[in-house]
């Protein structure tokens, strides 16, 4: 399996998603998780830290939310830590079906340095079908609380990344971004997401990402909220919530995002560089890694 595809995996809700293996590690029980490393990867002490600084972090996320106490409906968010897979460090949310109803699971793939973590914890916080939404609030969560250099961040600028993309003529109107995979950069193979156009993938989180951030900044954590519960309905309530259509909300985005482009040029142009030698690998090249060989493969496990 390449890396997008573990991308993928890593940014996916699944619904109906098989149980992780059998326990094979340290279980450990905290304000907010229920931690778990399957494979006993971790020394006790370093376990034991893992788990504080992880429901200490989602603590933090929770405040900025405004949510503190509402991860307990549903009961506690299951972790579970496992090493990188086949070299790639990724993170996936998934909802299971148990006999009391569903069980939120969130599987961090490598512990050196976790990648995705409170993206997908939010999304655990915050559970919707609608890719956009969910993305929305995710990409700056990750941002503010976790790994800056997961994807798809890479460690730079979310506003300085959609600058390059509208210099280097790869921007995509958010009314394009719908609800599934289709419309950004992906498809089905066997009931499990792929990557059509990377290009397309990464840019789409890059623009949800800042979008969401600016959505945030200018109408506050609550208004962002009462969309994400409107949004559940079906429809994207923009101007319900926030008084104005998408197109309206876009460009007020792009009039921010234009002028962070002016004060940091220094910024957007390696990422608008690096964007036309080489869209793929634009992340790699960011982060100072080399992209992994192509594997083949796949993992069994129903995602959507």
């Amino acid at each position: 399996m390449n890396f997008y595809l573990f991308l993928i995996l890593s940014i996916c809700l699944a619904f109906f998603g098989t149980p992780g293996p059998a326990t094979g590690g340290q279980r450990t029980e905290t304000a907010l998780l229920v931690v778990e490393d399957m494979k006993g990867a971790l020394s006790p002490e370093k376990f034991q830290r893992f788990a504080a600084d992880a429901d200490a972090a989602l603590q933090k996320a929770m405040e900025f939310w405004a949510m503190p106490d509402r991860t307990r409906e549903g009961g506690k968010i299951r972790l579970e830590l496992y090493p990188e897979h086949k070299g790639h460090a990724f993170s996936v949310f998934q909802l299971e079906k148990t006999r009391s109803g569903r069980q939120k699971v969130v599987r961090l793939y490598g512990l050196e340095s976790p990648q995705e973590l409170f993206h997908k914890l939010t999304h655990a916080l915050f559970p919707t079908e609608d890719k956009l939404v969910r993305n929305m609030m995710g990409v700056p969560t990750e941002e503010r609380f976790g790994n800056p250099l997961s994807f798809p961040l890479c460690g730079r600028s979310l506003d300085a990344w959609v600058v390059a993309l509208r210099q280097t003529g790869s921007y995509i109107p958010l009314r394009e971004l719908g609800q599934d995979h289709e419309s950004w950069g992906m498809t089905f193979q066997d009931n499990l997401p792929e990557v059509s156009d990377r290009k397309r993938q990464h840019a789409s989180y890059l623009e949800a990402g800042s979008f969401g951030d600016f959505l945030l900044k200018g109408y506050g954590v609550d208004k962002v909220k009462a969309f994400h519960k409107a949004s559940l309905q079906g429809e994207r309530p923009w101007a319900k919530i926030f008084g104005q259509d998408l197109s309206g909300l876009e460009t007020q985005w792009i009039q921010v995002v234009e002028d962070y482009g002016r004060q940091h040029q220094d910024q957007v142009r390696p990422l608008a560089k690096l964007w036309q030698q080489d869209p793929n690998n634009a992340c790699y090249e960011t982060q100072g890694a080399k992209p992994p060989a192509k594997t083949s493969g796949q993992p069994k496990r129903k995602s959507r």
